[in-house]
């Protein structure tokens, strides 16, 4: 009877065995190290997260569209006698707060390729009571009002006014959001939901005034490039949170002095990538695609508008909207309600 042969390694062979791992590693580990730094959360992760937490919130409270203030949390005039609510003593636009639940993580609402300089999300939100609390740094309020996102709310759960208010020498004491849910969109596959923005810094003290265009300041909302009817007082007795001067509501140009009409140059909020010329941009469907500022601004006249003031049902603070079948910030012909 034969016995079988054993046959093991020589020294030599696990010598070149050893050696050409060596040398596969030392080529190969450069590569696997890149690839693990290159996947942290990109810009457009954060959106497609961001927008599937909305899609979540829709799916527990019957298809709506998280709302932009909400009940406790506003501090509004009553419309019959002018006098303030019970409620709360400033507004909170708390799309955010309403859907850290979904996401578990508050540094989603921080764009990687930008700063949170003022650490509004490194740290969970603070009440005026907790240890630790800066008015200017994590709190409840900056949380709400300041991510590096903002919502098409124009549209998806716009500001509305009374129409007989709109003659109040401060009408937005009058304003609330409206909800609106899913079902309601024409065409969700080319309705904005949510877009990069930006809004200025916060303030670093009391006499400290807010700036304009800082990209390392996000802000809650972003504008449409266009109000379709929106101040239309005969179809609606609400009109949209224009209340009569430039730019609200709406994008506008930088030349923003009502004397002289300046040509529309510029857009509010929308922050564009400067070196990409363009910024990712979510959709109502859930999909997430690169745009520049003209294709946002498609089917309105944004190139030449002029900043005005005009309350025909028509204008707001900027460009009107030419032809909506390119136009992709509206739900539908009647977005005030159910």
């Amino acid at each position: 009877m034969k016995r079988k042969q054993q046959r093991g390694f020589k020294l030599i062979e696990l010598l070149v065995a050893t050696a050409t791992i060596a040398i596969l590693g030392s080529i190969l580990f450069p590569v696997f190290k890149q690839s693990a730094f290159a996947k942290g959360p990109s810009s457009a992760d954060n959106l497609k997260k961001i927008t599937q937490a909305s899609v979540h919130y829709g799916d527990d409270y019957d298809e709506r569209i998280p709302i932009i203030i909400n009940g406790p949390y506003r501090d509004l005039k009553n419309i019959r006698d002018g006098a303030l609510t019970q409620y709360g003593e400033q507004r909170s636009d708390m799309w955010p707060l309403l859907l850290v639940p979904y996401l578990k993580d508050r540094t989603r609402f921080v764009d990687p390729t930008r700063t949170d300089k003022t650490h509004i999300f490194s740290g969970p939100p603070l009440a005026s009571s907790d240890p630790g609390y800066d008015m200017y740094g994590a709190t409840y309020r900056n949380q709400s009002r300041f991510p590096f996102y903002g919502v098409n709310y124009a549209f998806l759960s716009p500001f509305l006014i009374p129409a007989s208010k709109m003659t109040d020498p401060t009408p937005t004491d009058f304003m609330a959001g409206e909800v609106h849910r899913f079902f309601q969109a024409y065409d969700p596959a080319n309705t904005v939901f949510y877009a990069p923005t930006f809004k200025g810094r916060l303030p670093q003290s009391k006499n400290d005034h807010i700036g304009i265009g800082d990209p390392n300041t996000g802000y809650y909302g972003a504008n449409a490039p266009g109000l379709w009817n929106a101040l239309s007082a005969s179809t609606t007795p609400y009109v949209e949170e224009w209340t009569g001067t430039d730019c609200s509501a709406d994008w506008c140009g930088t030349d923003l002095d009502p004397n002289t009409p300046g040509v529309q140059t510029s857009q509010s909020f929308f922050y564009e990538d400067p070196r990409k010329a363009g910024n990712n941009v979510s959709f109502l469907d859930g999909h997430v695609r690169f745009a520049k500022t003209l294709d946002l601004a498609a089917g309105t006249d944004y190139l030449t508008a002029n900043v005005t003031k005009d309350p025909s049902g028509t204008r707001g603070g900027g460009c009107v909207i030419l032809d909506k079948r390119k136009y992709i910030w509206n739900l539908d012909d009647n977005y005030y309600g159910e």
